[in-house]
């Protein structure tokens, strides 16, 4: 059984699922949580999986408790009447560890797809890095993307031969969505003038909410450099992150706000590149030879050096892939260490990045002065 429930683990999975259906030996069983419950279903209709469960656990604006929650105990009755040998789950999401735990409950043995990716900070990313680590203390099968993440699964005292290295089923799903013709324009594409540069965005992750309106300000700064670079964003459906998107951007000269897509063939056209948090477009960037700017918040120096070495090895570094914080850094000094961990880029190339990183921060040094002046006058009065 593969049990998957959000944008991500659906689009990483669906290479597994068609492996699996191909082999008649095999009786296979699909779950889904739908914890994304229309990007779900968007990709369920794009890749045609039928699935055989549905937990339906979305509510509005849920909460990673509910989440948990909702799975663990409708996860029980569909192991009890499938009785599966081996319980599939992928990767960090709250869906893969509340199913893995309810398979454990079981006592039924758990495979974890893409098992091994660690930052060291187990709050960062929130709540993927304890995710990941709980549901590998579960999996009885790990398969790791890269030899690095074999690396630290084995540092971590799990028995070599419980540990294959299979690759990124996402660049299965890269490549097999960007071979096809059937697939239809992106919301609003229509609207970008493709004789300029366009950066394709996604930015919605938790561990961001809090400074998403601070994201939103960098992306105003980048859509009005002399360049005039077009922002085209599949905006998440997130109440912390839409109505921000919106409030910021909406209006703005070169920046197309649409809606999430199934798989952001989007990118696939995108001649210049895009702006990302961890993961989300950034593995099917490395291997389309586009370049790609890692969105993050706080990046420190055990959190830079996974991000590039995760990324699939082809075309790696061709572009000068940057990892660079468009919010400001935390640490003193950090922003030199991002461009150190990322690729190598041009001279030119660098000084743009750290004009743009020092001048976003002069201006966050100064709201947060002004917000200080603010706090103090409220006090006296």
């Amino acid at each position: 059984m593969s049990v998957f429930g959000t944008r991500p683990d659906t689009i990483k999975m669906a290479p597994v699922v068609a492996a699996l259906r191909a082999r008649p030996e095999i009786e296979h069983f699909v779950c889904v949580t739908a914890q994304h419950r229309k990007m779900l279903d968007d990709l369920l209709s794009l890749f045609s999986i039928a699935p055989d469960y549905d937990l339906d656990v979305m509510t509005d604006d849920q909460s990673l408790t509910e989440i948990t929650t909702r799975v663990l105990t409708r996860m029980e009755p569909v192991l009890q009447e499938s009785h599966p040998e081996v319980v599939l789950v992928h990767g960090d999401t709250t869906t893969s560890t509340a199913a893995a735990l309810a398979a454990f409950y079981q006592q039924i043995p758990v495979g974890h797809v893409e098992a091994g990716l660690r930052t060291s900070d187990p709050w960062l990313p929130y709540p993927e890095e304890m995710n990941r680590r709980i549901t590998t203390t579960i999996a009885s099968y790990n398969f790791a993307p890269t030899s690095l993440a074999r690396d630290h699964l084995l540092q971590e005292h799990v028995a070599p031969e419980d540990v294959a290295v299979t690759g990124n089923t996402v660049i299965d799903a890269f490549l097999e969505t960007a071979a096809r013709d059937d697939l239809p324009t992106p919301p609003r594409w229509s609207e970008l003038d493709l004789e300029r540069a366009v950066i394709v965005v996604t930015a919605h992750r938790r561990e961001n909410h809090a400074h998403m309106p601070e994201i939103c300000e960098a992306l105003r700064e980048i859509a009005e450099l002399p360049a005039r670079p077009q922002l085209y964003w599949p905006v998440h459906p997130s109440p912390r992150v839409a109505p921000v998107a919106r409030d910021v951007l909406d209006g703005v000269e070169g920046v197309v706000l649409a809606g999430v897509q199934a798989m952001p063939g989007a990118r696939v056209h995108s001649e210049t590149g895009s702006a990302d948090e961890f993961g989300g477009l950034a593995a099917g960037e490395f291997d389309g030879r586009r370049c790609v700017l890692i969105v993050v918040h706080d990046l420190g120096p055990a959190v830079a050096a996974p991000v590039v070495q995760h990324a699939p090895q082809p075309g790696a570094g061709e572009r000068g892939d940057l990892v660079v914080p468009l919010v400001r850094p935390q640490s003193p000094g950090m922003g030199e260490h991002h461009r150190r961990a990322a690729a190598p880029v041009g001279d030119e190339q660098a000084r743009a990045v750290r004009g743009f990183d020092e001048r976003h921060a002069v201006r966050a040094e100064r709201r947060h002065a002004a917000g200080a002046r603010v706090s103090r006058q409220l006090e006296r009065d």
